[in-house]
């Protein structure tokens, strides 16, 4: 006989992703540039310092002024210049920490409102931003991007909400979590299990009952918010950064959690258990989630715990197991660095049997 084991099971946008939704940022933007008809309304050539805006697009824009984020968009005809994608968390931390890049953003501001005054009839808090830049200091600049930040925000869960409302993808979610909950890669025998989830997504398709599970939910968290209550959140770790600036610290996750809907309750589900395995599907390990690993892992006693770690791949991705292996050593290196330990407690955990890389057949 078994004791009923606990297990949490870690989601990112890989989950989405394999479940049908088109929840890349990119898909957003596609979906602004195809249906919506109002990006890019701006294109910005850093190389050759050439503004050139769109009028239909633009007025689109204009027309959309309540959620559209305008400096956002500038920004990322920048990005999109050099690259044919956005990592929307390391392009926020990059434009607010480093001040030259915010003198930069001003001088293409001035210009882009400026032209599109004559092409499109600017609503009056576009007009009073066109008068702030004038003489508008860094920090000043901070609190327009942050407000646009939350324009964006608000924007992006529009589009997510329309198209998470398919059965499809709330049956291949269903069906995702009843693989990923049963799986035992080191162990045959199927015993009882209490299992939470920690979705770094903004979705809920699953559901506590999950239509007659053998492995019901005990806890769903959002992290960074749900698509229900209009609270999700962009940002970056706290922990890259070193200013005490709060134009610059109000963009981290640890405050844009702390002073939008932080309940403390809504987390200790997750980080006030210890858990007999963590399993991680679908996430990419990057560095502005790195905080919440390391809390996991210092809760749950990682270095001298019998916890055992599990990370999941799509068998038919081979590409995605080679990125995985990388990921899992870089998110390994930054801990050992942060704990200041004298090993490597990535090989202590292969050794001990409590590591396991693992392809999972899906559907």
């Amino acid at each position: 006989m078994f004791d009923k084991q606990k297990q949490l099971i870690i989601i990112g946008n890989g989950f989405d992703l394999q479940c049908g939704l088109k929840s890349k940022f990119v898909d957003y933007l596609d979906f602004r540039t195809k249906e919506r008809g109002d990006y890019p309304w701006v294109r910005y050539s850093q190389n050759h310092s050439k503004l050139s805006i769109d009028a239909n697009r633009a007025q689109n824009a204009v027309n959309n002024s309540a959620i559209v984020p305008f400096l956002w968009d500038i920004v990322f005809s920048i990005e999109l210049e050099n690259n044919n994608w956005v990592d929307v968390e390391y392009t926020i931390q990059r434009w607010v920490t480093d001040d030259k890049q915010i003198g930069i953003l001003i001088q293409i501001a001035k210009l882009t409102f400026g032209k599109m005054m004559p092409l499109v009839k600017p609503n009056i808090e576009e007009r009073y931003y066109i008068q702030m830049y004038r003489n508008i200091s860094i920090s000043e600049f901070r609190g327009f991007l942050f407000e646009h930040l939350r324009r964006l925000e608000a924007d992006f869960k529009d589009y997510l909400k329309g198209i998470a409302e398919g059965l499809a993808y709330k049956d291949n979610a269903s069906n995702l979590y009843d693989m990923l909950a049963r799986q035992r890669p080191w162990c045959s025998v199927d015993y009882p299990v209490e299992t939470d989830v920690l979705s770094f997504n903004y979705t809920r398709p699953l559901h506590f009952e999950q239509n007659g599970s053998k492995y019901p939910l005990n806890s769903l968290v959002n992290i960074h918010g749900k698509l229900e209550d209009d609270n999700i959140i962009f940002g970056f770790d706290i922990a890259d950064i070193s200013s005490s600036d709060y134009s610059i610290c109000q963009f981290t996750k640890t405050m844009r959690l702390l002073t939008r809907y932080f309940d403390g309750s809504n987390f200790s589900s997750i980080f006030h258990n210890n858990y007999d395995y963590i399993k991680v599907y679908g996430h990419s390990l990057s560095d502005p989630d790195y905080s919440y690993f390391e809390n996991i892992f210092d809760h749950n006693h990682l270095i001298d715990s019998n916890v055992i770690l599990v990370f999941y791949y799509p068998s038919d991705k081979n590409k995605l197991k080679r990125n995985l292996v990388s990921d899992i050593y870089k998110l390994f290196r930054h801990y050992e660095s942060r704990k200041g330990l004298g090993f490597s407690l990535l090989h202590k955990l292969v050794m001990e049997n409590r590591l396991y890389l693992t392809a999972l057949d899906i559907y």
